[in-house]
């Protein structure tokens, strides 16, 4: 997950930039082998009441995690409007049987994806992009601007040291 954070602070930088919401909500990354192992499992979901997107994690590609995340924030802006006000609890087939919940998934896949799809667009036309990232560490004083040969080997490092 380390190599992940970078870019879920670049798109979280994006998706600010775009949709200015009042504030962004609480993000839990959560690990479930078992929902990892069913094809049709969960993976992702927005509770509105806690302002909380939880997106399961465990044996999913960086980019599918992150295309998760941007639907639930879609969710989040909804909230932020009222669009989820006087919704019950959601059931299975809940998209199928409420329409306005339909309009809101609609909504949720259609910007969530494109948004996604700007930012990664974005983020590979800069030559920068391809051949650096942001690292992000507290331990080098913030951020510092790191070939992608020192970030491989700092990656590597960090999980031989989680190993150990």
């Amino acid at each position: 997950m380390n190599s992940f954070f970078p870019y879920e602070k670049s798109f979280l930088d994006f998706f600010q930039q775009r949709y200015s919401p009042q504030q962004l909500p609480s993000i839990s990354y959560l690990e479930d082998e078992t929902n990892s192992q069913n094809p049709i499992g969960r993976t992702a979901f927005y509770n509105p009441s806690e302002k909380n997107v939880s997106i399961y994690i465990t044996g999913r590609h960086v980019k599918d995690i992150l295309r998760s995340l941007a639907h639930e924030l879609i969710h989040h802006l909804q909230c932020e409007r009222g669009d989820l006000n006087n919704v019950g609890p959601t059931h299975q087939g809940y998209a199928q049987d409420d329409s306005h919940m339909r309009n809101l998934e609609r909504e949720a896949y259609e910007q969530g994806n494109l948004c996604f799809r700007d930012w990664e667009d974005n983020l590979k036309k800069s030559d920068k992009a391809l051949y650096e990232t942001i690292y992000n560490d507290n331990a080098f004083g913030g951020n510092k601007l790191m070939s992608i040969t020192d970030w491989k080997d700092t990656e590597i490092n960090m999980l031989l040291m989680e190993k150990w």
